[in-house]
């Protein structure tokens, strides 16, 4: 006679609404005891439903879903290549569940005594196969090392910082770059004069672009975070030559490579290098000479504008992406203005931080 199909309901009862304890019957005793004294009679619908998974077709599903791959694949990926588990795929590994249950299970697990909860997570621990096992394994150590890296990225970063963040990562800049299969990088160039403290002042850049990139794993797209990248080119501060020339130049012969920025660019003078050691360190952000509308006075004629290096990415970087974008509503939101190197200078002027009016991009955020 066929067994009966387990249902979760059967053994995680929704809590009582006055909040009394809730006991475990004795069928659901019996099967963790079986699950922590005999892990290898365990059916794999016995396995799912005291670890809490899913069936396998919907399992393989929201896999699909999250991670473009099944989850039998997910799995042999955290086993086979664990340094190529993405924080997306790692937590979809260590939080698999059946999907908006979280608050009753909480409030299941409150409402059982102490000895009923060491029994249950006794059971889902013994029901966890060996592959399963050691995929988690390899799956909490990502996901342990990205929200070390968010940490991080929140104490180097101030409130303000944040909110600009935020606001970068609603825009779609990510799913442009990931779409552009055409190009192994994206990012800007950067021009620097090679001097005695760029060094120093280049791990400075990176640091702030590392923890800006990293403060919300949750956001960040693998393909995205792989792609940015910074192209120095060093430059010779004695020579008279504009640096739009030379970007242009160096853009026309194919000397930089497929999926950089090639509207604008950054660069670091002996300015940008003193100010290192300032409350807020910058770069300049200039753009190539081009024809202007009729009217119009060419953005260049205001000059380059002073970025502060905490939001090169995403910040700044998404900002320059959204000018690609197709309507002038989406060249826009969630800000109030476009992003040309005049809106940009405008903000910056208009609007003074806490120390004044530094002339350093972005603003407060409020402004933005």
């Amino acid at each position: 006679m066929a067994q009966p199909r387990l249902r979760m309901s059967d053994l995680f009862p929704d809590p009582t609404e006055d909040g009394s304890p809730v006991a475990l019957d004795e069928a659901t005793r019996a099967l963790y005891r079986r699950a922590i004294d005999s892990p290898s009679s365990l059916t794999d619908e016995e396995r799912r439903t005291i670890a809490r998974r899913p069936p396998a077709p919907e399992e393989d599903e929201q896999c699909q879903q999250a991670c473009g791959c099944t989850f039998s694949e997910l799995v042999r990926k955290a086993i086979d290549q664990r340094d190529a588990l993405s924080y997306r795929e790692a937590v979809f590994l260590v939080e698999r569940s059946v999907p908006g249950d979280a608050g009753r299970w909480l409030r299941y697990l409150h409402s059982l005594s102490e000895a009923d909860q060491n029994l249950l997570h006794a059971a889902i621990d013994a029901a966890w196969a060996e592959d399963m096992r050691e995929a988690r394994a390899n799956a909490h150590a990502v996901q342990k090392r990205a929200l070390q890296a968010s940490s991080a990225a929140a104490r180097y970063l101030n409130d303000d910082d944040i909110r600009h963040v935020r606001l970068a990562m609603m825009l779609p800049w990510q799913e442009q770059v990931v779409l552009d299969t055409a190009s192994e990088v994206c990012g800007l160039v950067g021009f620097y004069t090679d001097q005695e403290e760029w060094p120093a002042f280049q791990k400075q850049i990176e640091t702030a672009i590392y923890h800006g990139l990293h403060y919300r794993p949750e956001t960040i797209k693998d393909g995205a975070l792989a792609k940015f990248t910074m192209h120095w080119i060093p430059i010779d501060e004695s020579s008279d030559r504009d640096l739009r020339e030379v970007f242009a130049a160096k853009k026309n012969l194919g000397g930089f490579p497929r999926g950089l920025r090639t509207d604008s660019f950054l660069f670091v003078d002996q300015e940008a290098l003193q100010s290192r050691d300032s409350t807020r360190p910058f770069v300049w952000l200039w753009e190539p000479k081009g024809p202007s509308p009729a009217g119009e006075n060419d953005d260049n004629e205001l000059g380059p504008l002073k970025i502060d290096i905490k939001h090169i990415a995403p910040t700044l970087f998404a900002r320059l992406t959204q000018r690609d974008f197709a309507t002038e509503e989406a060249r826009r939101k969630p800000y109030r203005l476009d992003s040309t190197l005049k809106t940009l200078h405008r903000v910056t002027w208009k609007h003074p931080t806490t120390r004044g009016r530094d002339g350093i991009w972005p603003p407060p955020a409020r402004f933005m």
